[in-house]
């Protein structure tokens, strides 16, 4: 067989949640932009407002952190009542406090990280060119995301890059880069539009902002597996620290004012007051929200929970890599939904989605889901190593088993010709004794 399938477990099929409920949560929030605030590509709410919403989802992790911490603790005390009070155990708490000194730093250091990266984020809206196109951000985004989180984890924690894993990435940038020109072509001639440098260089800020979220995923890995933190732990605390950071942020707004524009900005983030413009805060939001608007957020906000969790579990569980797949997925379905909303051509709607799923299989490849077994693909996967190993050990104890068997057979003939010689040796004095 030249394809086969790498090692699966059921836990693999917990992240496909990721890209339906990704799709679900960006559904709601386009609904809330259109009915209550204009349109999706007019926005008249807080820039602070996703922001705060995401980290209102992780907070929700404080409830399980808190169930998590009673059953640890329930367990640390059986075990230090079996232990005895050495010395030994005391050098062993002194370490343990150390360690929980570096915790909170780099739980803080996290938190910091990720608030900033979803913040400016949607700052960089503000500065949307009025040419800009949505749909070219995805066949860049996906590679570019793909390529880092495997470079990341390459410097970061010690993962090897073999054969395969190269293949698939070059093959995942160049259908990238044709489903971009292909996309671009067709923006020009058929729809006769310009795509300007201002354009795409938002284009490129956007995506390597957003990048920087899987930079994070990298570290928050390496957090877990070196500090021996749980994922809910880490949740709960980016959740914790971004609520701080948002308040703080939508306070310093208001200290923060402009002159005054005439001409209003494209997406009017902006509240004019005396005569000069300050940002939005969440506060300035809530006049413009009824009863449906709060279930529509608090939807938004408990599916935020479910992704954000899922995604989490996926990357302490398995890898950002496989990550990465999932995200594809999610990548995959705005923009076909993206397309089709904006009435793209059949065929161009079926060669995005043919290239996107060679780019979802190269991703399948890269993890080891899926094995192509030619030109030597197969070798560095972890089932033909695993196999190779196997091998290896049956053929030693093949070897120790005839080692063993050849050992006794000389044994048993050394202790036949010593009986022999034994009984030489008594008939010989038997007959001197007659003599």
């Amino acid at each position: 067989m030249f394809i086969s399938l790498g090692y699966l477990s059921i836990k693999m099929l917990i992240p496909i949640l990721i890209p339906v409920i990704y799709t679900i949560r960006h559904i709601l929030l386009d609904t809330l932009d259109k009915k209550f605030f204009g349109d999706k590509e007019k926005k008249h709410h807080s820039v602070f407002l996703h922001t705060f919403l995401v980290s209102i989802s992780y907070s929700i992790n404080i409830i399980l952190y808190i169930v998590e911490y009673k059953i640890t603790q329930s367990d640390i005390k059986k075990i230090q009542e079996k232990e005895f009070d050495n010395q030994l155990i005391i050098e062993k708490l002194k370490i343990k406090k150390k360690k929980k000194k570096y915790r909170i730093l780099f739980l803080i250091l996290l938190s910091f990280f990720n608030f900033f990266n979803y913040l400016f984020y949607d700052i960089l809206e503000i500065f949307k060119p009025d040419d800009y196109n949505k749909i070219l951000f995805y066949p860049l985004s996906i590679p570019v995301y793909f390529i880092i989180t495997a470079y990341m984890s390459f410097l970061f924690l010690n993962y090897k890059f073999y054969f395969h894993q190269k293949t698939s990435m070059i093959i995942s940038l160049i259908l990238s880069i044709c489903l971009f020109a292909i996309l671009i072509i067709y923006i020009i001639y058929k729809e006769k539009k310009n795509i300007s440098l201002t354009s795409f260089l938002f284009l490129i800020e956007f995506i390597g902002i957003k990048s920087l979220r899987y930079i994070l995923f990298v570290f928050g890995k390496l957090f877990i597996e070196k500090m021996f933190v749980s994922h809910i732990k880490l949740m709960a605390f980016l959740g914790i620290f971004g609520i701080v950071f948002s308040l703080i942020g939508n306070s310093l707004s208001f200290l923060i004012k402009m002159n005054f524009v005439e001409n209003p900005d494209k997406n009017d983030f902006f509240k004019i007051e005396n005569g000069k413009k300050r940002l939005k805060t969440i506060f300035d939001s809530w006049g413009n929200f009824d009863v449906f608007t709060c279930l529509i957020l608090i939807g938004i906000i408990l599916l935020w929970f479910v992704e954000n969790y899922v995604v989490w579990f996926c990357i302490s569980t398995f890898s950002p890599n496989h990550f990465t797949i999932y995200s594809s997925i999610s990548s995959i379905f705005a923009l076909i939904i993206e397309l089709i909303d904006n009435d793209y051509s059949f065929w161009l709607i079926s060669s995005v989605f043919l290239i996107l799923c060679g780019i979802f299989i190269s991703t399948l490849i890269f993890n080891e889901i899926i094995i192509i077994r030619f030109y030597k693909m197969d070798i560095n996967t972890n089932v033909e190593i695993n196999r190779r190993q196997k091998e290896e050990k049956q053929n030693i104890k093949i070897r120790n088993s005839d080692t063993n068997n050849s050992n006794n057979n000389d044994l048993t003939e050394n202790s036949f010709n010593s009986e022999i010689s034994n009984k030489n040796g008594r008939d010989s004095k038997i007959s001197f004794k007659s003599d």
